[in-house]
């Protein structure tokens, strides 16, 4: 992975010749001409690329699910939990992105509820999130 865009625009350029002469060179489209804002959006790519994890855990993302207290209130597969209830089978292999944001998004629903409910507000260690992430998107895959 790259650590910065500067290292992202260097293996590019060292790894030019070959993919110009090869790669490129040998298919219909022939060597593309870059506008700086396509250069931008592709630089953004490659540079969000370290950002992403590895798949986590559907194993340990169910276990979390419990250990955590989401089936107090999510229920788990198509049980209803308490004191609410949000149908998570609409996130089955949604973008970790589009899941991370319905987390957030709940924030202050489940603050209050976790308040009223006395039940502490779930601390996440490193690869946490990925498992649990994985188990939204795959409760199937244990």
């Amino acid at each position: 992975f790259y650590t910065s865009l500067t290292q992202i625009a260097s293996s590019m350029w060292n790894k030019a010749p070959d993919m110009l002469l090869v790669s490129i060179a040998q298919t219909e489209c022939g060597i593309p001409n870059f506008t700086p804002k396509e250069m931008s959006d592709i630089l953004a790519y490659l540079y969000f690329l370290h950002y992403v994890d590895e798949p986590g855990d559907a194993s340990n993302g169910k276990k979390l699910f419990t250990e955590m207290g989401c089936a107090q209130c999510h229920g788990r597969g198509d049980e209803h939990g308490r004191p609410m209830f949000i149908d998570l089978s609409k996130y089955r292999n949604a973008a970790h992105t589009e899941i991370v944001a319905s987390i957030w998004n709940h924030g202050v629903q489940m603050r209050k509820a976790t308040g009223e409910q006395g039940i502490s507000w779930p601390q996440f260690k490193k690869g946490d999130m990925a498992d649990l992430l994985e188990f939204l998107r795959n409760p199937a895959a244990q």
